[in-house]
């Protein structure tokens, strides 16, 4: 299968997951995942979601040393229009 469309299909059963967990299920390297990631954010279908996982509302009050970010990848459930839709005009 096309690692574009695997990606996608992924992510549409499981809706959220991060690089590595995409990476490892479809055994593609990240780059290419980064690849097919990058070209559904940019059709608006995609979304990078950023969890700090600090539990304490900010870095400076975290007595472990260190909060460790995680970055989900988050796909929309409604596909956004595109210009040529949103412009079309129906000639009858």
């Amino acid at each position: 299968m096309n690692p574009l469309f695997a990606v996608r299909d992924l992510l549409r059963e499981h809706h959220v997951a991060t690089l590595s967990q995409i990476a490892v299920t479809l055994q593609l390297s990240q780059p290419i995942v980064e690849q097919a990631l990058a070209h559904w954010q940019r059709r608006g279908m995609v979304s990078l979601r950023v969890d700090n996982g600090c539990q304490s509302g900010g870095c400076s009050n975290c007595e472990s040393g260190g909060c460790s970010s995680k970055a989900f990848y988050q796909w929309q459930p409604e596909q956004r229009l595109s210009p040529l839709h949103v412009n079309a005009k129906i000639i009858s």
